[in-house]
């Protein structure tokens, strides 16, 4: 349970700043929504029982490193943890799952604060009949206390549970959290042996659940490299893994992401970057040295934005983290053969090779590991932003009348239509606060060309998590913004009672830079130097209207894709013509095409199997379609 703050700045890890007056406080962040496994997860109690029919065989394992919120549904029968690449703090390898006091629904498991069972992470039936202690059958995970979350309290709890053959849950392992003066944030194995001839049995499942706040995401735990396996020792290496742990950096420069009609307005030397940095991990207790390839591609038209490079060799020491920096000569980007659309998706994409003894799961059907290539998708539409679309924290402000202010810069004359703007659930509903916008160019002492007033918050929970602001002040027009020109978005809180979170994605450190307050003297000055983070504020530009998340309603039919199913070509029902977008996503959550709606969709060159089709549209909640590709 956390207690009341009262400093001037807080962060998670008790860094203080005497004058500062914006706060960094743990974050309840807003789920983001995984394609296909939200689909799988809003199935009946019965379906959900039945998905896979079999009971699962010997290894299980799970290294998180798929995309997407929710656990894999083939090996996990629930869907209450987060699945994430940046809660975890140097994990084993890209992908965690994190425990804390938010539920399924992206909304703590109580307002009040009441301490008490949070999430819980249980596995599908696991086929032991017929094993022997003999067989020597062991459980092991890394847990990490906090990582990049809220540190949980030596009152705070992580257990794991075996079910035996008569269907009761035994703990069989815990760990209390840290005291107030500890700061571990290493990930620690736990092993746990499987011997009791009550656990041996075709029933057997385990589950992992943590006790701590309900009142939002506070006391973090996050999970990696969960295996199950027989012929194991207490003693011998985990996983013989040589991985990726984090996501590629953006090859744009400051940006995570901006308007399709900016970037082609600019030159590679403008907008790309020259240095792309990785951070891997040597799992093997032995030096290994990966081949490193490096790719970026267009995924809608499929052209080659940086041709595949030349392949590199980077020695590691055994188990043993490392950041690498790479320089890519600027000449080597071209933009030539980018799609006439009104926007892009550029795929960044490491890969390794020349890594040899890795442990291989060739009898584990269920999900195939994804370590040895990480992706970063990054968006070319109608905004900027310096965030990578994930909060670790949140921003807020401790006093009435402080302002915050994020820098951004035109490449092409543009409108400014509104904000996206993420507003994480924390603590208490803020949906009865008020704050403002301002929009200054040049300076933040320069031109005011656009104020709104007395706005509210409101809670999202789209794919995004993003909440919508048009910019609509009576007959005002939106604010036209000149080339080459720096902007400036400016947010107030107005009420009084409780202060509004703004979420901070702690993965994109350069962001900081951009960001400016002013707490009513002194005026504006840059944030303060130990606040590191990308404000997750963004800038709708182009002659496109946005719709206010308030007003975003239910298609009055739902479409329908018929024949399902079909043996490739589907045909769009109950669709009103307007424009929208289908985006087909596989099993796992990878994205098979993105493209405008017709009246025909055409899977046939999909290989046979489930796949998930999202068809968003103006003014209407997203729709998502299963679909079975005979």
């Amino acid at each position: 349970m956390k207690k009341p703050i009262s400093l001037l700045l807080f962060f998670l890890f008790g860094c203080l700043s005497a004058n500062a007056q914006l706060i960094e406080t743990p974050l309840d962040y807003s789920l983001p929504v995984h394609a296909a496994w939200l689909q799988a997860a809003a199935q009946s109690p019965n379906q959900a029982r039945m998905m896979p029919p079999n009971a699962l065989k010997l290894p299980f394992l799970d290294d998180f490193s798929y995309e997407g919120a929710i656990p894999n549904p083939l090996l996990w029968a629930d869907t209450n943890v987060y699945v994430n690449r940046g809660m975890g703090r140097y994990p084993p390898t890209t992908g965690v799952a994190t425990f804390d006091g938010i539920n399924k629904k992206g909304l703590p498991y109580n307002w009040s604060g009441a301490s008490g069972v949070c999430d819980t992470l249980t596995s599908r039936r696991i086929n032991l009949f017929g094993r022997t202690a003999a067989d020597s059958i062991y459980l092991s995970f890394y847990l990490q206390a906090g990582g990049n979350g809220d540190k949980p309290e030596s009152t705070d709890i992580f257990y794991v549970d075996f079910l035996n053959k008569n269907n009761v849950w035994t703990t069989v392992a815990q760990r209390s959290g840290l005291a107030a003066t500890v700061i571990d944030t290493a990930f620690r194995e736990i092993r746990v042996a499987i011997k009791a001839t009550n656990y041996l049995d075709s029933t057997f499942r385990f589950r992992f659940r943590n006790v701590g706040s309900q009142r939002g995401a506070r006391d973090n735990w996050n999970i990696d490299y969960v295996k199950l396996d027989k012929n194991r020792s207490w003693r011998e290496p985990t996983f013989n893994d040589f991985a990726f742990y984090d996501q590629p950096s953006s090859p744009l420069v400051n940006y995570t992401a901006m308007p399709y009609t900016h970037f082609k307005a600019t030159t590679p030397q403008i907008a790309m970057t020259d240095k792309v940095v990785f951070r891997l991990r040597n799992n093997f207790n032995a030096p290994k040295s990966p081949q490193i390839t490096v790719q970026v591609t267009e995924q809608y038209g499929g052209a080659t934005i940086l041709p595949l490079q030349t392949p590199f060799f980077y020695p590691i020491s055994k188990a043993k983290d490392t950041v690498a920096p790479k320089t890519i000569p600027l000449t080597s980007y071209n933009f030539g053969g980018l799609p006439a659309a009104d926007s892009a998706l550029l795929v960044v994409r490491y890969a390794y090779g020349n890594i040899t003894g890795q442990d291989q799961f060739t009898n584990q059907p269920t999900y195939p590991l994804l370590n040895d290539t990480v992706t970063r998708l990054v968006q070319l539409r109608n905004y900027f932003a310096y965030d990578d679309g994930t909060a670790e924290s949140n921003i807020v402000t401790q006093n009435v009348g402080t302002q915050a202010a994020v820098k951004f810069r035109t490449v092409i004359a543009d409108t400014l239509q509104g904000i996206l703007i993420n507003i994480p659930v924390i603590d208490t509903d803020v949906s009865t606060q008020l704050f403002n916008f301002r929009v200054f160019t040049g300076s933040l002492t320069g031109t005011m060309v656009f104020e709104q007033t007395l706005m509210r918050p409101y809670y999202t929970n789209n794919i995004d998590g993003f909440a919508v602001y048009p910019f609509r002040n009576g007959t005002s027009p939106p604010p036209f913004i000149p080339a080459n020109t720096d902007f400036f978005v400016v947010w107030q809180q107005a009420s009084t009672t409780t202060p509004i979170p703004i979420g901070l994605d702690k993965n994109s450190p350069q962001g900081s830079q951009f960001i400016f307050q002013n707490t009513g003297t002194g005026g504006w000055q840059p944030i303060a130097a130990n606040i590191k983070g990308a404000m997750m504020l963004r800038p709708y530009m182009g002659s496109k209207r946005l719709v206010a998340t308030e007003t975003l309603r239910d298609a009055p039919v739902a479409i329908a894709l018929v024949p399902n199913p079909t043996d490739g070509v589907l045909n769009v029902q109950n669709w009103n013509g307007n424009a929208a977008t289908a985006t087909c996503y596989d099993l796992l959550g990878r994205v098979q095409f993105t493209s405008a709606l017709r009246k025909t969709l055409d899977l046939t060159v999909l290989p046979s199997g489930v796949y998930f089709v999202r068809i968003a549209q103006e003014g209407v909640a997203p729709q998502t379609v299963k679909v079975v590709k005979q």
